[in-house]
């Protein structure tokens, strides 16, 4: 598995420092009354690269303001691909904060 990428805040960063990334259902943040396969069960969604994770971030309400942040996970129990789309995964499971860590701008 390739290193994932999931774009957030600095606010939601230090939740998942202390909690893990969570799944959370579409309409948590997207607006959106299901996932774009139709399912409405709680996700964690990330892309190959930091490009893809902020162009997907954009459209979504990461809540709580702060500095835009980049989270890398290199080991994600149960990630599979989004309608077979290589550029895009999810996992319904919490990703432990010790898998996840922020990718600086220096990479």
């Amino acid at each position: 598995m390739p290193t994932l990428y999931h774009a957030t805040n600095e606010y939601r960063a230090h939740d998942v420092a202390r909690d893990g990334l969570k799944p959370h259902k579409p309409w948590d943040y997207t607006g959106e009354s299901t996932w774009p396969d139709g399912a409405t069960e709680p996700r964690v969604y990330f892309a190959v690269s930091p490009a893809l994770a902020t162009h997907e971030a954009a459209r979504v309400d990461t809540g709580g303001g702060g500095l835009p942040m980049m989270l890398r996970a290199n080991q994600v129990d149960g990630v599979r691909p989004e309608n077979n789309n290589p550029t895009s995964f999810f996992t319904r499971r919490t990703v432990p904060a010790a898998s996840v860590e922020v990718q600086l701008p220096d990479g």
